[in-house]
């Protein structure tokens, strides 16, 4: 009898581990959630709008922070790309800074998003919306992708609907499903409260608020459900975007700049054909913030009336190639009296910077003594230079300069030439006389057929000395 007790007891333990040391495991890697610890962190949330526990609100948190993990650690890695930016637009506009979180709402950071319906981009505008705040759709760019003008164009668009509904409950349901649609629903209900018309609106747009509440749990909350930020290359946490005015390939600029033509086409998604076409009005292209002397440098030169007498070559490279990685990570000690804003300033990030290089949220405010982790140029990893009332920040990155590189006609070594692109709708005699130079030599100088309709964006080349002083652009 005792022997079965043992064997008996013994069994027990055993089915007991196996069912116990899963659960043990699971629960050691997956992100935790305790919905009473979640109902008293949104009683403090710092909302925009008065949050509420309701069904909807719980089902998108867990949705973030139990069923889409790993989408949800790459959304919140693209924070350090896309956060700097609208809070830039946020601040211009005179709108408060939560708004950004509606974009995790409309595309989770993707500026390439585009829904069932037709919206697109970051802030997900229809075409007929895009069109009516200025953005401009055709089969070369779709302005609703690149992230500078549609932000612009979104915060436009907010500060219209809370103008006219004065509440941003209304504004953001508006945003969501029109203006005309959240009248209809406050006529219906005979109220202006969200959360007593919602059932007379569409149900995506009544999810909308709801939707919102939990994104602006999760920047605040990932770390306490042990989500951590994948952040992008370090390329991309430093965007910088200037104005153009067109007649540009991002394939050649990522080639003169020695930056891989698939991190080009992140950064300006809005360019079908990866080229920027002429246009009455700028458009803007973007690079990583350590490449913008070498970019600046090149427009200034690329137009031939800002060469002198056109003997200048119309091609310019990097001086150096170098494999090694342009950043690199380092740890700072924070002393008594760093400022986390003053701290980002001086090293010209934005906080979100520090903030996801440590894997904390908004309301992280590091304590004396402790270690944060920065990213700084790799050519000064360590050395420190006292700036703004001894701060320490670490040294500038330096731009290498964009030497000239000649490009002769290997059937005719003499002269120079210099480059241009077509534009829409250009045959070979139009571009020719554009340029003003001989046809023949022009075709022959391209291997192309008089009146030969052009490609846009295709780079021909012209001798620098058969151009008229004249500037043919002027």
């Amino acid at each position: 009898m005792k022997r079965r007790t043992v064997r008996k007891y013994f069994s027990l333990i055993f089915l007991l581990g196996l069912l116990v040391s899963p659960a043990l495991e699971t629960g050691a890697t997956e992100p935790v959630y305790q919905r009473e610890e979640v109902s008293q962190r949104l009683e403090e949330l710092p909302c925009l709008i008065q949050p509420r526990h309701t069904s909807a609100v719980d089902g998108y948190i867990k949705g973030y922070v139990l069923r889409r993990k790993e989408k949800t650690e790459a959304m919140l890695g693209r924070m350090l790309t896309y956060f700097p930016l609208f809070e830039h637009f946020l601040r211009q506009h005179r709108l408060p800074e939560e708004l950004k979180y509606l974009a995790i709402v409309e595309s989770a950071l993707n500026p390439t998003a585009v829904s069932s319906a037709g919206a697109a981009g970051l802030w997900q505008f229809m075409p007929e919306t895009g069109r009516s705040y200025g953005l401009r759709i055709n089969r070369y760019v779709d302005e609703r992708l690149d992230p500078w003008r549609s932000t612009e164009a979104a915060m436009r668009h907010l500060a219209k609907q809370y103008d006219r509904f004065g509440s941003w409950e209304l504004a953001l349901a508006a945003y969501n499903s029109g203006a005309g649609r959240v009248h209809r629903a406050m006529r219906a209900a005979r109220s202006r409260n969200f959360w007593r018309l919602m059932r007379y609106l569409p149900r995506e747009t009544r999810n909308y608020v709801p939707a919102f509440i939990a994104a602006t749990y999760l920047v605040h909350h990932f770390a306490d459900h042990r989500l951590q930020p994948q952040l992008p290359p370090s390329d991309l946490q430093f965007p910088a975007t200037v104005e153009v005015r067109g007649n540009l390939s991002l394939k050649e600029i990522a080639e003169l700049l020695r930056l891989p033509y698939e991190t080009m086409q992140l950064l300006n998604p809005a360019y079908k054909k990866g080229f920027i076409p002429q246009g009455s009005r700028p458009y803007t292209l973007t690079v990583p913030r350590r490449l913008l002397p070498a970019l600046q440098h090149f427009l200034s030169t690329r137009r031939p009336d800002a060469l002198p007498d056109y003997k200048a070559p119309a091609v310019f490279l990097l001086e150096e190639e170098s494999s090694a990685p342009p950043y690199e990570s380092v740890e700072y000690r924070w002393e008594e009296g760093d400022e986390l804003l003053a701290f980002a300033d001086a090293l010209e990030v934005s906080p979100w910077h520090l903030r996801l290089w440590n894997g904390k949220g908004p309301s992280w405010a590091p304590q004396p003594g402790e270690k944060v982790r920065l990213l700084v140029p790799a050519e000064h990893p360590i050395v420190l230079a006292p700036r703004r009332q001894g701060l320490l920040v670490p040294a500038p990155l330096p731009t290498p300069p964009l030497q000239p590189l000649p490009l002769k006609n290997r059937s005719d070594s003499e002269g120079d030439f210099l480059f241009f692109f077509a534009e829409p709708g250009e045959t070979t005699r139009i571009l020719a006389r554009k340029l003003g130079v001989d046809l023949d030599a022009f075709c022959r100088w391209n291997d192309l057929q008089p009146n030969q309709l052009l490609d846009a964006g295709r780079k021909v080349r012209v001798r620098a000395e058969a151009l008229p002083r004249q500037a043919p652009f002027d």
